[in-house]
C-alpha cells in the first residue's frame, strides 16, 4: 500500500505546486502524441525520457490524477 503523506503550504505555494504539475503533464502529452506519430518533434520545445506511447499515457494519468486530488482539495 502506498504510504499517504499530509503537508500543510499556504494556498498559493499549492497552486504553484499544481502549475508546475500542469507543466510536466503538458510535456508528457506532448511526448505521447509524439510517438503515436500524431505531430513532429518541432512542436514541442521538450519532450520526456520516454520512447513508448502506452508509458507516456500512463504518466499523463498519473499526473492528471495528482492535479485532481490537489483541485479536490484546494477548491
Amino acid at each position: 500500500m502506498t504510504e499517504k503523506c499530509t503537508l500543510t503550504l499556504n494556498r498559493e505555494d499549492v497552486l504553484q505546486i499544481r502549475d508546475a504539475l500542469t507543466e510536466r503533464l503538458n510535456v508528457w502529452r506532448g511526448t505521447a502524441r509524439y510517438l503515436r506519430g500524431e505531430t513532429e518533434e518541432s512542436d514541442f520545445p521538450v519532450l520526456a525520457d520516454c520512447d513508448k506511447a502506452p508509458e507516456a499515457d500512463l504518466v499523463v494519468q498519473h499526473y492528471a490524477d495528482i492535479i485532481a486530488k490537489i483541485d479536490l482539495q484546494v477548491s
